[in-house]
C-alpha cells in the first residue's frame, strides 16, 4: 500500500471508530393532528353581524383589526369556493411581517368533488402550510417570536370543524 492509502485507511478507522458508540436516534416528527392539539387556537369574532350598514361596517372592522396586528402577527386571509358541478377551490393571501414585501396569493384547486365547508377547512390548512414555509424562508422568525399565526375567514362552520377536531373524524383526511 501506499502512504496515501494508508493514510486514508487510517483516518476512516480513526473516524469509525469515534462514531462506534454513538447511536443515531431518529427525531420526532411533528404530525399534523400534534399541531392541530395545541391548545392555543382561539376563535375571535371581530364584526358583530347585527349591524347596519353591513358591508362598511365588516370592512372597517377588518381593516382595524389588521392596522392593529398587521406586523405583529403573521395574518393570512382565506376562502373556499364550489362550483356547481362539485369543483371546488381554496385561496390564501398571507401578509407578509415585513414592511415593502409583496403579499403570498395561493391558490389551490381540488381535483376529487368537495363541498363548500371542506374548501373553507382546505384553504385554513392551505394557510397553515403556507405560513410555515414562510417562516422557514425568511428571517421573520425573529421578529414573530411572540406573534401569532391569524387566520380570517368568513366560514364559521370550517372554523368550529378545527377548534372541534374531535368530533369531526369525517374531516381529518383534509388535516392530516
Amino acid at each position: 500500500m501506499c502512504v496515501c492509502h494508508r493514510f486514508i485507511y487510517y483516518q476512516s478507522k480513526r473516524i469509525y471508530s469515534s462514531f462506534d458508540h454513538l447511536e443515531i436516534v431518529p427525531g420526532h416528527k411533528i404530525q399534523a393532528e400534534e399541531i392541530l392539539n395545541d391548545e392555543r387556537i382561539e376563535y375571535i369574532d371581530i364584526f358583530d353581524g347585527n349591524q347596519t350598514h353591513k358591508d362598511t361596517a365588516l370592512h372597517d372592522c377588518v381593516d382595524n383589526f389588521v392596522k392593529r396586528h398587521r406586523y405583529d402577527s403573521l395574518l393570512a386571509f382565506t376562502d373556499g369556493a364550489v362550483t356547481e358541478f362539485g369543483r371546488g377551490s381554496s385561496a390564501v393571501v398571507l401578509l407578509p411581517l415585513e414592511v415593502g414585501v409583496p403579499e403570498v396569493e395561493v391558490k389551490q384547486v381540488h381535483a376529487t368533488l368537495m363541498s363548500s365547508l371542506e374548501t373553507e377547512i382546505a384553504a385554513i390548512i392551505l394557510a397553515m402550510e403556507q405560513a410555515v414555509m414562510y417562516l422557514e424562508d425568511n428571517a421573520a422568525k425573529s421578529i414573530m417570536k411572540q406573534g401569532k399565526l391569524i387566520i380570517l375567514t368568513d366560514c364559521k362552520s370550517a372554523i368550529k370543524c378545527i377548534i372541534r377536531r374531535s368530533v369531526m373524524h369525517h374531516h381529518h383526511a383534509l388535516m392530516a
